[in-house]
């Protein structure tokens, strides 16, 4: 494997209070550093300047892939490395990209956690304290996995107005694409209510376009429904939605939205047609671990236990410890009375996920009316069940 050099290719607007934090938390990961600003009114440009990147300006037209295609054409190392400014590749992983930037040719999809402290998002998973410093002041996030670090010699570019990728790029020209088990780091979701006011309506502006441009497209209908639920058009959306639970076959962004629209259902009252979409999502997409914990929190919030055990049983065989379905497991046998199991799930949930702090309570209350009960059988009082 050959030395390579890495570029840091970054599309900005508007970024004052946090580029030259940016620029410096990856200054010792890359060879050179690309700005195009695509039309701030702030300090950006003078910013950045300072720090020794090379900044370059753009007029914005409505299309993050064109803006990101113009910026990889000012990069000469080998890989392209297409985070924003708002989020981080933590140091501690600076060798591990490296290292894959020696191997020449390659596509990587890299996980992004993007940080949401909002535990009701249907993806959300808490954190185990694997990047400490990165953390910091977050309790949870939702993953996403993007092609943003690529060999600059392949010739790939971005497509589609907004949520772009090379993906698409890469199976026209028979890149390998390799899964790269280095996070990027999101925080935009965190920074501000007004950010987040911002960013959601400027992607719903772009997501309407791109929805007129491609109304069949299964992707961007999903996209495009679940940007309306975020700036408060559910009504829009379910319509949308609903069109998606037509289409047959297993495809993520069909689950996606069933979730979507089951959830919408809940919230109207229909629990019955809940029910049955979230039922869908799973029969139609059994690898997609969210249509599973979405089933079997509304079977829960229904007490419908009986029915709920064995989709929890295969699920766990599925998709093993994973944070949501012991949560799910926990209250599940806490519901029933299974109160030794629960002290046990609870524990571990609690001992997996530090970021959960209430469930360490939670595993402390089970265990000491757990000790209860088992005193009570040991002198014949109880027959085993707890304490009223």
């Amino acid at each position: 494997m050959t030395p390579a050099s890495i570029a840091l290719v970054v599309i900005v607007r508007n970024e004052a209070d946090r580029i030259v934090s940016f620029i410096d938390n990856h200054a010792a990961l890359v060879d050179e550093i690309i700005i195009l600003d695509t039309g701030s009114s702030d300090d950006t440009i003078s910013l950045a300047s300072a720090t020794g990147a090379t900044v370059h300006q753009y007029v914005w037209d409505d299309d993050f892939s064109a803006a990101r295609n113009a910026a990889l054409n000012f990069a000469k190392s080998n890989y392209a490395l297409c985070i924003d400014a708002d989020e981080r590749i933590a140091d501690s992983d600076f060798s591990r990209l490296r290292e894959a930037a020696s191997r020449p040719g390659q596509c990587y999809v890299m996980p992004q956690r993007n940080y949401y402290n909002d535990p009701r998002h249907p993806e959300w998973q808490p954190l185990k304290g694997e990047y400490p410093k990165e953390e910091t002041g977050q309790s949870g996030f939702f993953e996403a996995r993007n092609t943003k670090f690529f060999d600059l010699s392949c010739g790939l570019q971005f497509e589609e107005r907004v949520h772009e990728s090379v993906i698409e790029s890469a199976n026209r020209n028979y890149i390998p694409i390799v899964w790269l088990d280095v996070p990027i780091h999101h925080y935009g979701y965190v920074i501000s209510e007004q950010h987040n006011l911002a960013r959601h309506t400027r992607y719903l502006s772009l997501l309407e376009r791109k929805y007129r441009e491609n109304p069949d497209d299964i992707k961007t209908t999903e996209e495009y429904a679940t940007q309306l639920i975020q700036m408060g058009n559910a009504n829009l959306a379910i319509p949308l939605l609903t069109r998606l639970d037509a289409v047959l076959g297993a495809n993520s962004h069909v689950a996606r939205g069933r979730l979507l629209l089951a959830q919408l259902k809940k919230a109207q009252g229909k629990a019955a047609e809940a029910e049955a979409l979230f039922l869908r999502a799973v029969k139609n997409a059994p690898d997609y671990l969210y249509a599973h914990v979405q089933l079997l929190r509304h079977l829960a919030d229904e007490k419908k236990f009986v029915l709920m055990a064995p989709w929890l049983d295969d699920a766990l065989a599925r998709f093993g410890e994973d944070a949501q379905l012991l949560q799910v497991q926990s209250r599940y046998l806490i519901e029933t009375r299974q109160i030794h199991d629960a002290a046990r799930v609870t524990r571990k949930v609690a001992m997996l996920y530090p970021s959960l702090p209430e469930y360490a309570q939670l595993a402390t209350r089970c265990e000491a009316l757990s000790r209860k009960i088992r005193e009570m059988e040991s002198t014949g009082q109880g027959a085993g069940e707890p304490p009223g």
